[in-house]
């Protein structure tokens, strides 16, 4: 566990001075925010294992204390799980007592496996038939308590909702309980390992499915009128909603899809993530972060393992935490504050850490009381297996403000007619209107689509329909639109639809512009041969791109997009490969150069420079082989400094080229080296010279990078960026192997590194100017889950770098921006913080020309 330093001891102390209830070798949470003060309300033995919370009008905390969730055969506590209910006293300097170990009320004690509660008393149309009534979430039902005598014992059962299911895990069955503004009752269900299942309200409505994942439902106080409200979520476990009733849930992530949600919630919703797809998240037609058409993102990343959520009413607090989300963070032992913004018709969130602990702090359950101070239920151990230890968390301000609820009027902008369906919240809405609409006028739509986002709503609207005739699919599958084709290559597998391999190798065969298409394709094939998607998720690309490469009988187009799924520095990619592909034609020969360019092969540097320097070959080939030759400083160590030297004279031939697009290419790959040359050399000095006085346009600006020796030749206020750019130029400038290579941090279909985002479509959530202001100001606006971890050591050293996921017992995960990823003993930090500077380097604006700016812009805008 983290470590506290002299100097932050006494402040830490006086904010939790209530906390003697640990033990002795445990220092406890540590509060960040110095307005608030942390005080343990409850402990064990008077409470064990903890999972659902609530506290009433009176101050009484409401606790679930689970006795069944892997209960080992030696445990002994209670054999059920019980709705305990504590009244906890204070004394009047305001600090409260070490509490009983005897509950006020065993309300209930016969439950298992037990998530969730929620108080009549939150009814928001305070309804009388609601008063003394107590909802609670196990796996397997919501139960409708009642307590009518008074006595603080429930009297009468009512299950209101019925989750039949042969899937038994504890916790990936319902949970989740809220009120909708409606009065109605929210809940959640897991992904239930994929097993079918009937849920059945108390009226008799039933609800079947198996396999798509999590989904959140709606009933009334009675389980009559139950819906299924939205779709796709691994576990939504917990749900809120804001003055405004926009609603957000926090959804756990699948094995290997990273990060866990925070989700905005609407009508008809789909989050993307099938179970039937395979649990770990990663088959192309599971989508967890709004890839796929139809797909909704995510507010942001949180923290892992989410297990509670409020909208704070700001009554109390400090003013700036009216309307923000908190969020428990089981995994990360620590409590997060969510400020949220529009973005579109919808919402991004910034983010900072409230409380943050240690191993053995495990925040689950959260909710505020009539004072707006914040109560959360403690599992205190890693083990899933029940051990006997819990806590209940009480988070208030030193002083308090207003007793009243704070307004804010923060509701996400609704669409209006410039709302375009690029925005995935307002397609999601036309969706679900447009699957009413009559199939010809859908088919019709399908026709005379112009962009693509019209042509995915018609499609998709005509799956829901169940009206994919041939048709539709022979329409779909000569789409000019490549989100359409992939739309198609998906439906036809999950459909099983007739003749759906006559259509996948259509699409194979046709233009396959991008290798998320492809490798949707390949899924596709597999899923109708039979082949489980979870054998498919478990096979990398690579190993199924593989044999279609060195099958000659391949499209070629399909063998170019194999290639580029490839590690370049895959042993069967030698130099021999290499040679016999380079004498063939494009698309694959263009593949292999820009495989060369990123690959560490010994002959990479000459195949390269063969190609860059014959001026038979298309002027497009021999930039991509430049874009991969940049050359770095020279060093007198250079273990490469003859063949270097060797490069440098053949490309400095090249500052003759007629043609400028050659020119500026050769002066960008020389930009290392280039100044001493100058020196060393006069002829190369007057050659420059008169470039200088002759160039245009880029050729000029390379030379300003190649040749300045003091302000940066870039600046923002140099740059027209709204002017359009070169998109294949682009590319060469995001995979270029200098120092801007955005390659190295940041993923396109399966190429590059995996420090920073996937930018795989980043087109379809920022426009040129967001794209701009990103790269200008990386430190501007940082999502959660990429955020930067600073981490005090005892030893006096300061480790940052970004979280990773499959932290170790005991451990952080760190992985740094060269991608290297180190484990972080807890019991080493001192100090943990969360940077407000992105990883991402500054100034790399400063390192580009304007046009290549430009250019990198518009490749980023095609990226859909």
């Amino acid at each position: 566990m983290p470590t506290v330093t002299i100097r932050s001891a006494i402040a830490f102390w006086v904010a939790i001075i209530s906390l003697p209830l640990l033990s002795a070798a445990e220092v406890p949470p540590r509060v960040l925010d110095d307005r608030l003060q942390l005080e343990c309300v409850l402990d064990s033995p008077a409470i064990a294992t903890p999972t659902g919370l609530e506290v009433d009008s009176q101050g009484r905390i409401w606790v679930i204390e689970n006795n069944t969730h892997f209960r080992p055969g030696s445990y002994s506590r209670h054999p059920f799980d019980r709705v305990l209910v504590f009244q906890p006293q204070s004394r009047a300097s305001g600090k409260t007592d070490q509490p009983t170990e005897v509950p006020l009320t065993v309300f209930k004690d016969d439950l298992k496996n037990s998530m969730s509660l929620l108080l009549g008393e939150r009814d928001p149309l305070a309804r009388e038939a609601t008063r003394n009534v107590v909802f609670i979430a196990t796996r397997s039902q919501i139960l409708k308590c009642q307590d009518h005598d008074g006595d603080g014992k429930c009297d009468e059962s009512l299950v209101l909702i019925n989750f039949e299911t042969a899937g038994n895990y504890p916790h990936n069955g319902l949970s989740g309980l809220a009120w909708h503004p409606s009065g109605k009752l929210i809940f959640g269900c897991g992904e239930n390992l994929g097993a079918s299942y009937e849920l059945k309200g108390a009226d008799g409505k039933v609800i079947a499915g198996g396999g798509e994942g999590g989904n959140v439902y709606r009933c009334d106080i009675n389980g009559h009128g139950l819906e299924q409200v939205a779709t796709g979520f691994w576990n939504p476990y917990a749900s809120a909603f804001t003055q405004t009733g926009d609603w957000f849930t926090v959804d756990n992530d699948p094995d290997s899809r990273p990060p866990c949600r925070l989700l905005h919630v609407i009508e008809g919703g789909d989050y993307g993530y099938r179970f039937r797809n395979g649990r770990k998240g990663t088959h192309p037609f599971t989508s967890w972060n709004g890839e796929i058409p139809g797909t909704l993102p995510m507010v942001c990343g949180t923290g892992e393992a989410p297990s509670g959520i409020i909208v704070h009413s700001g009554k109390g607090f400090p003013a700036d935490f009216a309307q923000t989300l908190l969020v428990t963070s089981w995994g990360d032992h620590r409590i997060e504050q969510y400020m949220l913004k529009p973005r579109g018709t919808s919402f991004g969130a910034d983010f900072k850490t409230i409380v943050i602990g240690g191993e053995d702090f495990r925040p689950v359950s959260i909710q505020q009381d009539a004072a707006g101070n914040v109560y959360f239920s403690d599992w205190v151990k890693r083990d899933y297996q029940l051990h006997g230890q819990g806590r209940v968390w009480k988070l208030s301000p030193k002083l308090a403000t207003s007793s009243k609820d704070v307004p804010v009027a923060m509701g996400a902008p609704r669409s209006s007619a410039s709302s375009g369906l690029a925005d995935p919240f307002v397609f999601s809405r036309r969706l679900v209107e447009s699957a009413k609409q009559p199939s010809q006028e859908l088919i019709q739509a399908l026709k005379v689509a112009t962009n693509p986002y019209a042509a995915e709503l018609a499609f998709l609207a005509l799956r829901q329909q169940k009206g994919l005739t041939p048709e539709v699919l022979s329409m779909a599958a000569t789409s000019p639109h490549p989100s359409v084709r992939r739309l198609l290559v998906q439906a036809v597998a999950e459909d099983r639809l007739p003749d759906a391999q006559k259509w996948i190798e259509q699409v194979l065969a046709g233009d396959l512009s991008s290798k998320d298409l492809f490798l949707a394709a390949l899924a596709a094939r597999a899923m109708i041969s039979g082949q489980p998607p979870a054998e498919f998720e478990k096979a990398p690309p690579a190993t199924l791109a593989k044999p279609i490469l060195f099958d000659s009988t391949q499209n070629p187009g399909v063998r170019a997009l194999a290639l580029e799924l490839l590690n370049p520095d895959d042993p069967a990619l030698n130099e021999e490969f290499f040679r016999e592909v380079l004498k063939g034609s494009d698309p694959l020969r263009t593949a292999a150069v820009r495989s060369l360019a990123r690959a560490s092969q010994p002959a990479r540097k000459k195949l390269l420079t063969n190609i860059a320097v014959d001026e038979s070959l298309p002027v497009e080939l021999r930039l991509d082989a430049l874009a991969g030759l940049i050359l770095p400083p020279p060093t007198t160590a250079d273990a490469g400094a003859q063949s270097s030297a060797e490069i440098t004279q053949a490309i400095l031939k090249l500052l003759d080229s007629s043609d400028p697009r050659i020119q500026s290419s050769a002066i960008r790959t020389l930009r290392n080296v280039l100044r001493p040359q100058i020196a060393a050399a006069p002829e190369l000095a007057r050659k420059i010279e008169k470039l200088q006085s002759t160039g245009r346009g880029d050729v000029l600006e390379q030379l300003k990078i190649a040749t300045a020796s003091g302000e940066p030749a870039t600046t923002p206020a140099s740059i027209d960026w709204n002017t359009p750019g070169d998109h294949q130029a682009g590319r060469r400038v995001f995979f270029s192997s200098d120092g801007t290579s955005c390659a190295k941090c940041h993923r396109v279909d399966g190429a590059g590194g995996n420090v920073g985002p996937d930018l795989s479509g980043i087109a379809r959530t920022m426009n040129r100017q967001k794209l701009a202001e990103s790269i200008i100001e990386p430190s501007r606006e940082i999502s959660p889950q990429f955020a930067t971890l600073a981490l005090e050591m005892s030893d006096g050293r300061t480790i940052t770098g970004m979280l990773a996921d499959g932290s170790p017992k005991g451990m952080i995960r760190i992985r740094n921006h060269e991608g290297v990823v180190s484990d972080i003993p807890l019991d080493q930090i001192e100090e943990q913080s969360v940077s407000r500077e992105s990883l991402m380097p500054k100034g790399l604006i400063q390192q580009m020309t304007p046009q290549e700016f430009r250019d990198l812009l518009s490749y980023l805008e095609t990226l859909k």
